[in-house]
């Protein structure tokens, strides 16, 4: 059996985010609003350079979830985003698939029609814009790192237990091969 590559790890992990905020949201009526049989959920893709687009892709080839939306500064790299979401639903048959494009992430936090977001920001900028998505009510996965520093951490963290949504990080380089360095380097140093 072969090691998964990055790609694939990441596809599994967001599938999995995926699947739990769904799991969330159709077995808890007290946190979330049950949603209509079959719907699936939508996500926006806040940033999109390398990382954004490997997080976008992970999420368009699950099931259970839609990218209905990009977000980048750089409008380049935001057209790029659009037309590979675009791309993508159309080679499974979707004629127009209606993917909007944002230059301003809040934007996209404003949009009624979004569930979840996906942020994939410049490091600096991880703690800001997950703050501002888990205040809006949107599902997060973030990028590592997720915050600089300890108020950012706890600003964050309060913010998704008010809102009662659902925050997952990544942490591919932590717990994936072929990058067990890590973990034996945390033994090594455990143990003195």
């Amino acid at each position: 059996m072969s090691s998964p590559n990055r790609r694939q790890f990441l596809a599994n992990t967001l599938k999995g985010t995926i699947s739990a905020a769904v799991l969330l949201r159709l077995s808890s009526v007290s946190l979330l609003a049950a949603p209509a049989a079959g719907k699936k959920l939508r996500v926006a893709q806040i940033g999109c350079g390398r990382m954004g687009r490997g997080d976008m892709q992970g999420v368009m080839e699950t099931s259970l979830a839609r990218v209905v939306a990009v977000c980048d500064l750089d409008k380049k790299r935001a057209a790029a985003a659009q037309k590979l979401a675009e791309g993508f639903y159309q080679k499974r048959g979707e004629l127009k698939p209606g993917i909007q494009s944002y230059h301003n992430y809040r934007e996209i936090l404003a949009n009624p029609g979004i569930d979840a977001v996906i942020v994939s920001v410049p490091d600096h900028w991880h703690a800001q814009v997950a703050i501002a998505a888990a205040l809006a009510g949107k599902h997060i996965y973030v990028q590592k790192p997720v915050t600089y520093c300890i108020a950012e951490a706890i600003a964050l963290r309060q913010a998704v237990q008010a809102k009662k949504i659902i925050l997952q990080t990544g942490s591919q380089q932590r717990s994936e091969r072929p990058f067990p360095a890590f973990r034996i380097a945390s033994e090594l140093v455990r143990n003195g």
